[in-house]
């Protein structure tokens, strides 16, 4: 058995008749035993709504425990926040994501760090927020960023899930600086699989993390070779998890981006496998 421990981040459908299709995914990823399965939550006000509503059939699905879903404070205020997590605790679920999310308005949850105080006021989840390795880009510097992650800390989050990286050495660099400013918080690497080289590169833009040359080098002239480039982004993964796990690293926190094959290929490469093959 694989000492690599595995959670996977997932899209929720971008309609509701693609709702028995992802509640499937749920069900094929559970049976590799992640730590858990969380869902990001949608920008808008209708995508929010479409993510509320799949929220508890997630949780029937694979068990409440083990879904975790996200929430994004900007855009809503403290009273809907209340009883929005009020409902999913009602629901058996103990764990959230809290991000920012958009900038908030008038009234509305500022900060990750507000956001995480409010869930508190609710009851007692175990929260996890996000880490961002190479800073976020509405930072003044890593030490503000630090500083920012320290009061999520401070509020009650458990466990930083971060940013996603391609260079082992941005995390291991990441993860002595939060050891180094007193955050006794776990802190969980973000790895991502590539689809194309050109999303990874706009994705890298928006969260300003960078991205080597030579993931550069690996993925250019396959823009019209997926099948070349699906095998290259699972070797990537792979090569980056066992790095840091050497390291001492266990945990990953898996951004799956609903890619079904890609992210069975890379529990079978890890030695992860389905349940009914460790029974047998």
């Amino acid at each position: 058995m694989s000492a690599i421990r595995l959670s996977f981040e997932t899209f929720p459908p971008k309609h509701e008749t693609g709702r028995g299709k992802y509640l499937e995914m749920l069900n094929t990823f559970q049976k590799y035993s992640p730590m858990f399965q969380s869902m990001t939550y949608g920008a808008g006000a209708s995508d929010r709504s479409r993510s509320e509503r799949l929220v508890s059939k997630s949780a029937q699905c694979i068990g409440a425990t083990q879904f975790v879903p996200h929430l994004a404070g900007g855009g809503q205020d403290e009273e809907r926040i209340k009883e929005l997590v009020s409902n999913w605790w009602d629901d058996g679920i103990r764990h959230i994501v809290a991000l920012r999310g958009d900038d908030a308005g008038e009234g509305e949850t500022k900060c990750a760090a507000d956001l995480v105080n409010v869930i508190r006021e609710v009851n007692d989840f175990e929260i996890s927020v996000a880490g961002y390795p190479e800073t976020h880009p509405k930072s003044a510097s890593q030490e503000a960023e630090l500083q920012h992650l320290k009061r999520k800390v401070e509020a009650g989050a458990s466990k930083v899930l971060t940013q996603f990286f391609f260079d082992a050495d941005v995390f291991l660099r990441y993860r002595d600086k939060c050891d180094a400013f007193g955050l006794d918080v776990k802190v969980v690497p973000g790895i991502l699989p590539i689809s194309t080289l050109a999303q990874v590169q706009r994705f890298a833009k928006q969260c300003a993390a960078t991205v080597p040359d030579f993931i550069i080098d690996r993925f250019s002239g396959l823009e019209d070779q997926p099948e070349a480039t699906a095998a290259i982004a699972v070797i990537t993964v792979v090569e980056l998890i066992e790095r840091l796990n050497r390291e001492g690293v266990k945990d990953f926190h898996l951004y799956t981006l609903s890619n079904v094959p890609c992210t069975l290929a890379i529990c079978h490469s890890l030695g992860i496998y389905p349940e009914q093959k460790l029974a047998a």
